[in-house]
C-alpha cells in the first residue's frame, strides 16, 4: 500500500519535472528565436531544433517513466517509506536537453558577436555579464552534471547529490526567470533588431508620452554626469548604425556638457 502511494507521488513528480524542463526549454528557445527576427533561416533552424529535442526527450522520458520501480526503504525505524533512483541507463534522457542548451547558447553568442563588432571587448563582456550570460552557462553545466550523476552507480556520494538536489532544474529555473523578468535585454543593448524598440518591455523602460499627432515624445536627461564612457560608446555606435541605414552622413550631435 505504501509503495503504491509512493509510486503515484514519484511518477507525478517525475512527470512534473519533465514538464518544467520542456517549458524552460521553450522559453530559452523563444528568447533566442526572437534575437533572429531578421533571419527566417535561423528561426526555422531554432524551431526545428526545439521540436526535435522535445519530441525525443518526451519519448525517452516516457520509456523511463514506464520502468520506474520502487522498493520499500526501512532505514528509518518506525517510518515506512520508499524511494526511487533512475537506472544508470537513463542518462540518455538528458541528452536532448543538453544539446538544446548548448546550441541555443552558441547561437546567442553568435548573434552578439555579429551585432557588436564595433564595440570594444570590455563593453561586450560587461553587458554580457549584466544580462546573465554566465548564468545560462552554469545551467548547462548543471545539466551535464546531472546526466553524469545518473550514469554513475558505484559512487553514491556523487550520484545522490546530483539527483536529489535537483541542481539542474534549479539553475534552469533561475536562468529562465532572469530571461523573463530582466529589465534590460541583449537585443536592445546591442541594436540587434529595430523592432525590439517597439516591444512593450523596452518601451516600459522609457519615459514617454503620446503627442497630438500620435508620435512618441521621449523625455531626455541632459545630465551628462550620469552617462559613463561605455554607454556613450554604445550610444555612438547605435547612432552610427541608424545613420548609415537612413542614408544620412551628416555629423552627429555630440554632448556639449563641460564635464563630458
Amino acid at each position: 500500500m505504501i509503495c503504491s502511494r509512493c509510486a503515484g507521488v514519484s511518477r507525478t513528480l517525475y512527470a512534473s519535472t519533465a514538464a518544467v524542463l520542456v517549458l524552460s526549454q521553450a522559453v530559452l528557445s523563444f528568447r533566442v528565436w526572437y534575437l533572429f527576427t531578421h533571419s527566417k533561416f535561423f528561426q526555422i533552424i531554432i524551431a526545428s531544433i526545439f521540436t526535435l529535442c522535445v519530441v525525443s526527450q518526451s519519448f525517452l522520458m516516457a520509456f523511463t517513466y514506464s520502468n520506474i520501480q520502487l522498493e520499500p526503504d526501512n532505514q528509518i525505524p518506525g517510518v515506512a517509506s520508499c524511494g526511487y533512483l533512475p537506472p544508470s541507463s537513463a542518462w540518455h534522457v538528458y541528452l536532448p536537453a543538453i544539446f538544446l542548451h548548448v546550441t541555443m547558447y552558441a547561437l546567442t553568442l553568435y548573434r552578439l558577436a555579429h551585432s557588436t563588432t564595433r564595440i570594444s571587448s570590455g563593453v561586450f563582456i560587461k553587458r554580457f555579464i549584466e544580462e546573465g550570460g554566465p548564468m545560462y552557462f552554469m545551467a548547462t553545466i548543471a545539466l551535464i552534471f546531472t546526466e553524469s550523476s545518473v550514469s554513475i552507480t558505484d559512487n553514491m556520494k556523487v550520484r545522490l547529490p546530483g539527483l536529489e538536489s535537483y541542481l539542474a532544474f534549479a539553475m534552469i529555473t533561475i536562468a529562465v526567470c532572469h530571461a523573463l523578468l530582466g529589465i534590460r535585454s541583449l537585443a536592445a543593448k546591442y541594436h540587434v533588431d529595430p523592432r525590439w524598440l517597439l516591444s512593450h518591455n523596452e518601451l516600459s523602460r522609457v519615459q514617454y508620452k503620446t503627442g497630438p499627432g500620435g508620435e512618441l515624445l521621449v523625455e531626455i536627461d541632459d545630465n551628462c554626469d550620469r552617462v559613463d564612457d561605455d554607454d556613450l560608446a554604445l550610444a555612438q555606435v547605435e547612432s552610427d548604425e541608424r545613420t548609415v541605414q537612413d542614408g544620412d552622413i551628416s555629423p552627429h550631435k555630440k554632448c556639449e556638457c563641460d564635464d563630458c
